[in-house]
């Protein structure tokens, strides 16, 4: 059970993890937290909706979740404004049952529109 508690886990896991009484349980760190900047080269309008990022660091999976904020400049718009080729700046943190690549938003801004 020990080896478990060592483990990245997520803050409900943690919970169930300290009822349980291990110790060591401990929610996501600063490593799990990722920024980056990227082209969007796909908007899924599906349930939760997602984009693909293509970034320095890969080609990103980007979670939009019902707190995810969304910007352009200084304004909060909508998910549906996002727009392939559109330049963005994501923040937010992996998973922990997640692929590397896979990001859950926290915010997502515009930092340059797409070209007309």
């Amino acid at each position: 059970m020990k080896t478990i508690a060592t483990l990245t886990c997520g803050v409900a896991a943690c919970l169930l993890l300290a009822a349980l009484g291990v110790a060591d349980a401990s929610p996501p760190g600063d490593k799990d937290k990722l920024t980056f900047e990227g082209k969007i080269v796909n908007v899924m309008e599906v349930y939760p909706p997602r984009l693909s990022v293509e970034a320095k660091g890969g080609h990103y999976t980007v979670q939009i979740l019902e707190n995810t904020k969304v910007t352009e400049g200084n304004k909060r718009i909508d998910f549906g404004k996002l727009r392939t080729n559109q330049r963005v700046r994501v923040k937010g943190v992996r998973p922990a049952d997640a692929g590397k690549l896979q990001i859950n938003a926290s915010e997502v801004e515009i930092i340059q529109a797409a070209p007309q």
